[in-house]
């Protein structure tokens, strides 16, 4: 009897044994896979906040730049047009 106990103790803790390192690998997996995503949500916080501060910086450049080429083409206009065109402008603006 005695080495029968002896036997199901030891089948029992190899049993536990292989639980607990069953345990501590699903453990580090999941710390893991916290890190990851919490990486992940950090950078794309990062992208988030570097989108929005690029947006507005950039913006008034390009805001800029599109009035500098729209008065550019209306001076480039004019000087095609000629004096046709700037009459022709004045009835366009008077009828609106």
């Amino acid at each position: 009897m005695k080495q029968k106990d002896k036997q199901m103790i030891s089948q029992l803790e190899k049993k536990l044994k292989a639980e607990q390192e069953a345990r501590a690998f699903v453990e580090k997996q999941l710390m893991e896979e916290k890190k990851r995503k919490k990486l992940e949500e950090a950078t794309a916080a990062r992208a988030v906040a570097f989108a929005a501060a690029t947006r507005y910086c950039v913006l008034p450049q390009l805001q800029a730049q599109l009035q500098k080429i729209t008065e550019m083409s209306l001076l480039l206009l004019k000087r095609v047009l000629g004096g046709f065109g700037e009459a022709f402008l004045t009835l366009l603006y008077r009828k609106e």
